[in-house]
């Protein structure tokens, strides 16, 4: 390549470009780190920008006519050389933040690679491992850590969200509240859910639960040779947070899954995890036609249900009641925008995590006898026939019951993973213990690592509802039942049980706050089907093959349980 002086050709100066545009470099590596921008814009000003200031430069005269195309294109590659290789040197050196922690090599570098590997469906086993290998703090990303220290946890989960959201919400600007960073911001998106989800709402909720409850039974008498648990406990609680979060608009129950509305849900699970570990190519996603179509498509239908159910009117007193601020006539309805995301809300956050943990709790109690026995003796103590099995009136009395469900979250949490969040950039360090973590970085405090560890529950990886009768002090550890299949008069270790490290639903000011209302669900289909029927795997289902099948990307994914149903 050659530069044109008056009609005279000299070599390309490429040493002196590079000095140029390396400084620049290093500059805008350090705005990346700093300021960490999502805007498609930015990156474009600083990825572009260095390389063409530099082509501008050398193109005055008195730089003799450097050749334009030849400068910027070397400019541009040694600038993005420079970024990268620059941005690599912190991140493994011994001046970054997070150096201390231990962790893969690997990971240290970037987050495309966990971002990667979080499509493979194990992510909670591979955490676990980490863990395992490296500790109770290990270093899962450049900016990330992974906490699995039972005796800091309670602190921790005053840390607010992480930017996950938004890259699943395809949107720097429109999150949905669960994914609101701004502790205060957060907060008042709240309080209408944390008003919708009192005790007092809850109350007024049950004559619902029992409506779509009472036509899952139908649906299963009218099915009982066979039917696949998981599929019809999905069709309930869709069905029945539609009614919640719209006052109606699916009918799954009646019309199978051709009617269903949100369908779209389980289309894009690998990419929404992707995104929610890459934030910014998230938001490059909602500038790509089709890349965000499923979320776009839950946006449009929430939309339209929205607009039919402030067009309706308040016929109950569901959960779009209060989060129209029906409840409090002096206060302004909220903008349509954020009627729609917490209709979305709704949908995503309150169907697959019910309907996984009562088709969880049916696994367990169909290859444990014994659990299913002991269950059952309660279901018929207190609801007999006569009794009304969707009447939540006796659920605060059934111990059992309460440790079942315990059990189930603790062995197989909905959500696995927890939940991202963050330090705030421009805040102080948080500091718990003996553990320092800097400003702007991420954490994950997983329920499955804090359930599986030993430290925390006695033989961790076994279903074993007594232990939470032993912990209460219903039962005492030498009268307690012992593990099925377990061998001998006692348990073979000390017994250990650690409350604080229980935490399905999170904990903390951005903790679910839909505990409530999942588990009055689940116990009352629970309640309801066992009062009803005898509940008995199809001949020839192979139990493993449920775990098999097992997958977390978001929450822990749907899997058959094929059973038979016979009128009690």
């Amino acid at each position: 390549m050659v530069e044109s002086i008056s009609g005279a050709a000299l070599p390309f100066d490429w040493g002196y470009n590079a000095r140029l545009v390396i400084p620049l470099s290093i500059v805008v590596s350090q705005l990346f780190r700093i300021c960490n921008p999502y805007s498609p814009a930015a990156h474009a000003i600083l990825l572009i920008g260095p390389p063409a200031l530099v082509t501008w430069y050398r193109s005055l005269p008195f730089q003799r006519g450097s050749n334009a195309l030849y400068t910027f294109g070397f400019s541009a590659a040694i600038h993005l050389a420079t970024v990268i290789l620059s941005t690599l040197i912190y991140r493994l050196s011994p001046v970054h933040p997070l150096c201390k922690f231990p962790g893969p090599l690997w990971r240290r570098i970037s987050m495309i690679g966990p971002a990667y590997s979080a499509t493979n469906g194990r992510i909670p086993q591979d955490v676990r491992s980490l863990h395992d290998q490296y500790g109770d703090i290990v270093r899962t990303g450049p900016n990330e850590l992974h906490i699995r220290d039972p005796t800091v946890l309670a602190a921790l989960w005053s840390v607010p969200r992480g930017p996950g959201f938004i890259g699943t919400s395809l949107s720097r600007t429109r999150q949905p509240m669960v994914g609101i960073q701004n502790p205060d911001e957060h907060q008042r998106r709240r309080r209408p859910w944390t008003r919708g989800m009192g005790p007092v709402a809850l109350k007024e909720y049950e004559h619902i639960i029992a409506k779509r409850g009472q036509q899952l039974m139908e649906r299963f008498e009218e099915n009982k040779e066979e039917v696949s648990l998981d599929q019809w406990f999905h069709y309930f609680v869709f069905d029945f947070m539609s009614d919640m979060a719209f006052g109606g608009g699916t009918e799954l129950l009646r019309n199978g899954e051709r009617s269903n509305p949100w369908s779209m849900l389980g289309k894009s699970l690998q990419i929404v995890v992707v995104f929610s570990r890459l934030p910014w190519l998230g938001v490059y996603g909602g500038y790509i036609p089709g890349a965000g179509r499923a979320l776009r498509a839950l946006q449009s239908r929430s939309s339209e249900f929205t607009a039919q159910r402030v067009k309706r009117g308040s016929t109950t007193r569901d959960l779009f009641y209060y989060l129209n601020n029906e409840d409090l006539p002096n206060v302004q309805p909220p903008p349509p925008n954020h009627l729609i995301d917490d209709g979305v809300l709704a949908i995503v956050g309150g169907t697959d995590t019910t309907a996984i943990t009562l088709t969880n709790l049916f696994y367990f109690l169909l290859t444990h006898p014994d659990v299913y026995t002991a269950l059952q003796g309660e279901v018929d103590k207190f609801y007999p026939p006569e009794e009304d099995g969707f009447n939540p009136k006796y659920h605060r009395d059934m111990t059992y019951l309460q440790a079942v469900i315990n059990e189930t979250l603790r062995v197989f949490p909905p959500n696995p993973m927890g939940g991202q969040r963050q330090v705030l950039p421009n805040g102080p360090p948080v500091i718990v213990n003996n553990l320092h973590i800097p400003p702007g970085t991420v954490i994950w405090l997983s329920p499955y690592t804090y359930h599986r560890d030993p430290r925390s529950f006695t033989l961790p990886d076994t279903f074993w509802p007594e232990r939470w009768l032993i912990a209460s002090g219903h039962t005492k550890l030498e009268d307690a039942r012992l593990p099925t299949g377990s061998t001998g008069s006692h348990i073979p270790v000390e017994f250990v049980h650690n409350d604080t490290a229980f935490c399905p639903f999170g904990g903390g000011p951005i903790g679910c706050v839909g505990k409530g209302l999942a588990l009055l669900e689940i116990r009352t289909v629970t309640c309801a089907l066992l009062q009803k029927f005898d509940v008995r795997t199809r001949h020839g289902w192979d139990s493993q093959e449920y775990l098999k099948n097992m997958k977390t990307f978001v929450t822990s994914g749907r899997r058959p349980l094929p059973v038979t149903l016979t009128l009690r």
